[in-house]
C-alpha cells in the first residue's frame, strides 16, 4: 500500500459499491504504479462546496480521472467542470508559470478524461505520447499540490520522445510520493509531536516549506517558530522560506509575530538572534550562554524548571525544528512546552555518521521518508559503505535490520551464514529517463599513489573531459570539484592551480567558494570544501580527498569517523554521477576494494553482499564526537563570541583584528586555536 494515497474522502463515499470496487482495483494497480484518490485538487486550500459522490482518480504519468460514486448524472458534469475550472485558476492566476507550459483550458483539459467504469490496468497503460505524459505530470502536480517552479523548463523538450539524463533534471517535474503527500496533508491535530525521518536528497526541507505555508495560509492567527542547529542554515531558511512563499504567490507578509526564523540559541543581548534568546526573552528566563562549564543539556533543564515553576501561556501555536537528530531530548522538552498546537521534528539520523539517534527514534516516528530522489541509489550506498568503514578492520557503525529499513535498504541474511547480509536499495525512477539507469556509471573511484597539484588536475580534467564526452549539453555550473581538506595553502596550491587550468582546456571561469561571497555564473565551475556544501547540490561532482584516510583506532577515532562523515555528505551532492579522486595511503588495499564495489554497483544496481565487520566502534565513544569539522570557521567564531558574551561592536572590531592573523586565513576549525586568537585580540582591543 505504499504506493496508494486517499486523501480527505469523505464518509459518504466510502460507503458506496462504485467507491470499493474502485478501492479494490487501486489496491491491484498501485504495486506497480502510485495512485490518488482525491476529491479535490489539494492546492485548493479554501473550502468549496463539490459535489459528494465525485473522485478525483491521479496516476502521474499514466492519466487523470474523474469518476461518478454516485448516480447523479448533472451533478457528477458540474463536479467536473468545478474541478477543471479550479486547476484554470491555478494555473491562469496562482501559479502562471504552468500556463506558459500547459496553455489554455481547452488544451490541457482534453488530458483530463470522464469515466462512467473503473479503467482496466491496460486502459490506464495506453498513454505512450510523451508530451501528453509530461503534461499530464504537470497537470497532477497541482492535483497532489506538488507546486513546481518551472522557471528554466524548456517548453520545446515536451515534443521529444526521449530525454538525454542533463534535460530530464533540468526540466524535471517535481512529484510528491504518497509518503511526502501524507506529511503535508494528512490532519494529525490530535498529536502534539510529528516527527519525519529522511535521508538527505528525500524533501525533508522542501516539505517543511510546504507544511509552514499551509498553516501560514489557512490559519491567518498562527504564531509560527522555524529552528534548526546551524547558524548558517537559519540563515539559509529565512531565504528560502521567503523565496518558496513567493513562489507560492502566498501575498501576506511575512513578520517576526507570525514567522519567526532563527538558529536554536542566540545571543542575550539580542532577542531575534535565536530560539532560546527568544524563549528568554518572552518569559524572562535568565540567559545562560553557551560555555563548556555548562552542557546544552543543563541549559535546557534551567529553562524547563523555570518554566515549571510558573504559570505560562505557550508563545507560539506551530514550531518546526529541521535538522532535528542534531538536538538534546531537554531542548525538543522545552520547544514542546512554549508550544500550544504542535511541534514538528525533521531528522536525518545518518546525516552525521556519529550522531545519536535518539531524538528521531524509530518507534515514535511518524513519517518516513525512505525515498531518495537526489542521489543515485548506488551512489548512497557506496557512500554507507565508505562513510560506516565496513571493510576495514574496524567499523564506524551497523545499523540493525530496522535501522537499514527504515533508511530505505532490505537487508536478507544469507543463507547458511552467521554474518553475510545482502543489502540493496531499490531503483527507484528519479527523472525521465527511458532506458532507466543502465547507462549511467553512478560512482567512479580514481586511486592514486599521491596526490600532488599535478595529479590532481590530470584526474579532474580527465573525469571532466568524459563528463563532456557523455553530456555534450553539460555546463560549467553543473559541476562542483569539491576538496575535503581546506587552508590558505591549498587554495593557492592546488585550487586557483586547478581553476587556471580548467579555464585552458574548457574555457571555463571558476568560483572559489567560500573565498568568493557571490552567486555562481552559468560559466563558472565551482571549487569548494566540505564545510561549504552542505544543502549544496549538482548533477556532478568530483570529490578530491585530499585529507589522507587512515584505519580507525581508539586515538585516532575522532578525526577518522569526521572525514568518513565528510566523504558521505560530499559524495551524496550529485543528482547524476559523483567521482571520488583519493590517495591509497595506509588504507590501500580497502581502496581497492572500493574501486572493486563501484564496478559491481554499476553492474548490479543498487544492491551487495557485506560481511558484517566484527570490530565496531562502540557507541558510547560514535556518539560523543563532536561534528567540528562540518562547522565552518564563521560559526565557531561565532560560537565563541557568544560564550564570551561579547556585544555586536566588539565582535565587528574583532573580526577585523582576527583577518589577518595566518591561522584564521589559512582556515583552522579548531575551537581551541580560535578561542584562544580571539582572546590575544580581545586584550588588546580592550587596552
Amino acid at each position: 500500500m505504499d504506493n496508494y494515497i486517499g486523501m480527505n474522502i469523505s464518509e459518504s463515499i466510502k460507503g458506496t459499491t462504485r467507491f470499493q470496487q474502485l478501492y479494490e482495483a487501486v489496491i491491484k494497480y498501485s504495486e506497480d504504479m502510485t495512485i490518488f484518490l482525491l476529491q479535490k485538487p489539494l492546492a485548493i486550500y479554501t473550502e468549496r462546496d463539490y459535489y459528494e459522490y465525485g473522485i478525483l482518480l491521479v496516476i502521474p504519468n499514466k492519466a487523470i480521472y474523474l469518476l461518478d460514486c454516485g448516480d447523479d448524472l448533472d451533478l457528477f458534469e458540474d463536479y467536473c467542470e468545478d474541478i477543471i475550472d479550479d486547476l484554470n485558476s491555478l494555473i491562469t492566476e496562482k501559479y502562471p508559470q504552468y500556463f506558459g507550459v500547459l496553455g489554455r483550458k481547452r488544451e490541457w483539459s482534453k488530458l483530463i478524461q470522464r469515466i462512467s467504469e473503473i479503467p482496466t490496468r491496460d486502459q490506464i497503460n495506453t498513454i505512450s505520447d510523451k508530451a501528453e505524459q509530461r503534461k499530464i505530470d504537470l497537470i497532477s502536480s497541482l492535483c497532489i499540490g506538488s507546486i513546481n517552479e518551472l522557471k528554466d523548463f524548456d517548453k520545446s523538450l515536451l515534443s521529444k520522445s526521449s530525454l538525454s539524463t542533463l534535460e530530464s533534471i533540468k526540466n524535471r517535474i517535481i512529484l510528491f510520493d504518497t509518503d511526502q503527500t501524507r506529511f503535508i496533508y494528512e490532519d494529525k491535530s490530535n498529536k502534539k509531536i510529528i516527527r519525519v525521518q529522511g535521508l538527505a536528497g528525500s524533501g525533508k526541507t522542501e516539505l517543511l516549506l510546504h507544511k509552514i505555508r499551509q498553516i501560514f495560509v489557512s490559519d491567518d492567527t498562527a504564531r509560527i517558530a522555524v529552528t534548526c542547529f546551524n547558524r548558517v542554515l537559519a540563515d539559509s531558511l529565512k531565504v528560502r522560506v521567503v523565496d518558496f512563499f513567493n513562489r507560492m504567490k502566498v501575498s501576506e507578509q511575512i513578520t517576526d509575530t507570525r514567522l519567526f526564523i532563527a538558529h536554536s540559541w542566540g545571543s542575550r543581548n539580542n532577542s531575534t538572534s535565536g530560539l532560546y534568546a527568544r524563549i528568554c526573552t518572552y518569559y524572562k528566563i535568565p540567559f545562560q550562554p553557551f560555555s563548556r562549564i555548562k552542557s546544552s543539556k543543563e541549559i535546557w533543564r534551567d529553562a524547563i524548571q523555570y518554566l515549571k515553576k510558573q504559570s505560562f501561556e505557550p508563545m507560539f501555536d506551530y514550531l518546526f525544528i529541521d535538522e532535528g537528530q542534531d538536538f538534546d531530548t531537554e531542548f525538543i522538552e522545552l520547544c514542546d512546552m512554549v508550544t500550544a498546537k504542535q511541534v514538528f521534528i525533521a531528522g536525518d539520523v545518518l546525516q552525521n555518521i556519529f550522531s545519536n539517534n535518539n531524538i528521531i527514534n524509530y518507534t515514535d516516528t511518524d513519517y518516513v521518508l525512505s525515498k531518495v530522489y537526489r542521489t543515485d541509489p548506488r551512489t548512497l550506498l557506496f557512500s554507507h559503505i565508505l562513510g560506516f568503514g565496513l571493510f576495514e578492520p574496524q567499523a564506524v557503525r551497523w545499523l540493525d535490520d530496522n535501522e537499514w529499513e527504515l533508511s530505505g535498504y532490505n537487508v536478507t541474511k544469507v543463507k547458511n551464514s552467521l554474518d553475510e547480509f545482502v543489502i540493496s536499495r531499490k531503483m527507484i525512477k528519479r527523472f525521465e529517463i527511458n532506458d532507466g539507469f543502465e547507462n549511467i556509471v553512478p560512482i567512479t573511484v580514481c586511486p592514486e599513489e599521491s596526490l600532488d597539484t599535478e595529479c590532481i588536475t590530470r584526474n579532474v580534467t580527465s573525469i571532466i573531459a568524459q563528463i563532456k564526452a557523455e553530456n555534450p549539453d553539460v555546463l560549467a555550473k553543473d559541476i562542483a570539484i569539491i576538496f575535503t581538506k581546506y587552508n590558505e595553502n591549498i587554495w593557492n596550491k592546488f585550487a586557483a592551480y586547478l581553476g587556471q587550468e580548467l579555464n585552458i582546456q574548457f574555457g571555463w571561469e571558476y568560483l572559489l567558494a567560500p573565498r568568493e561571497k557571490r552567486t555562481q555564473l552559468e560559466n563558472e565551475i565551482t571549487i569548494t570544501n566540505i564545510n561549504n556544501v552542505k544543502g549544496l547540490e549538482f548533477p556532478f561532482v568530483i570529490v578530491v580527498a585530499n585529507d589522507d584516510l587512515y584505519y580507525i583506532n581508539d586515538r585516532n577515532v575522532d578525526i577518522e569517523v569526521k572525514k568518513r562523515n565528510a566523504l558521505y555528505m560530499a559524495l551524496t551532492r550529485s543528482f547524476i554521477s559523483s567521482f571520488l579522486v583519493i590517495e591509497k595511503n595506509e588504507i590501500a588495499e580497502v581502496i581497492e576494494k572500493l574501486v572493486d564495489i563501484s564496478i559491481l554497483l554499476h553492474e548490479n544496481e543498487a544492491k551487495l553482499t557485506i560481511q558484517k565487520p566484527q570490530n565496531i566502534l562502540k557507541k558510547d565513544l560514535l556518539y560523543g564526537i563532536q561534528a567540528t569539522l562540518l562547522k565552518t570557521q564563521d560559526e565557531i567564531i561565532q560560537e565563541c563570541f557568544d560564550e564570551l558574551e561579547l556585544d555586536s561592536t566588539t565582535r565587528a572590531a574583532l573580526r577585523s583584528m582576527l583577518r589577518p592573523i595566518r591561522i584564521i586565513a589559512e582556515g583552522t576549525t579548531n575551537k581551541d586555536i580560535i578561542m584562544a586568537k580571539i582572546k590575544e585580540v580581545y586584550s588588546t582591543y580592550i587596552r
